[in-house]
């Protein structure tokens, strides 16, 4: 039996003003002869040192039965999650930081350079609606992947049915250069942290604009 496995890349952006970031990744599975493209994108509102997701939003080109869509209302409390073109939300109340699955690695990368090696702690991630509570480990520096690579920094998040691993390039502003999600590997092939888009200081940003 021949077993073929699935590749994955995607271009990221990071835009950003004073009070907001942009954070969008748009992906395309390669498997056999089929090919799958997804965006995903979330805005965070930035106050002072706190990061707080406002939007996130999941585009499956082949299926929009598989969209989602998170809204977070920080002053009411909660997260709503609509699905497709399913008419009944989900909502997850906030209590204390809660992420989206790409605000998560926004925030991963922002306390990279603040954790030392071996590091731990618990982060609240929405996904599809459902709230989930991931432990995260900061590993450190690991050997590169290519012979004279530079040094990859390791992040590794586990939940209960899931992982999340993020892969980081400290010489190159903390870019992220691979995102595993379960058991798929996303190379990331842009570089939006070292010199990101501006984004105009009078608009107040959205995933569907």
């Amino acid at each position: 039996m021949l077993l073929l496995t699935a590749t994955a890349k995607a271009d990221i952006e990071l835009r950003r003003s004073s009070r907001f970031i942009v954070y969008t990744m748009h992906t395309t599975v390669t498997w056999a002869f089929l090919e799958r493209r997804f965006r995903d994108c979330s805005v965070i509102r930035i106050e002072g040192e706190r990061l707080l997701p406002t939007e996130y939003l999941h585009r499956d080109e082949s299926d929009p039965e598989h969209d989602v869509h998170t809204r977070f209302d920080w002053t009411a409390g909660w997260a709503m999650t609509t699905f497709g073109r399913a008419l009944e939300p989900k909502t997850v109340a906030l209590e204390g930081p809660t992420w989206d699955p790409m605000s998560f690695q926004v925030a991963l990368i922002a306390l990279a350079p603040q954790r030392r090696p071996g590091d731990r702690e618990h982060h609240r991630v929405i996904q599809r609606g459902s709230l989930k509570e991931y432990e995260v480990t900061f590993a450190g520096l690991i050997p590169p992947t290519g012979a004279g690579g530079p040094p990859v920094y390791e992040i590794v998040g586990r939940e209960n049915e899931g992982r999340v691993a993020l892969r980081l390039l400290p010489e190159e502003s903390w870019r992220p250069a691979r995102v595993t999600i379960d058991d798929v590997s996303v190379e990331l092939v842009a570089a939006p942290m070292v010199a990101p888009a501006s984004l105009p200081e009078d608009s107040v940003p959205s995933c569907e604009s």
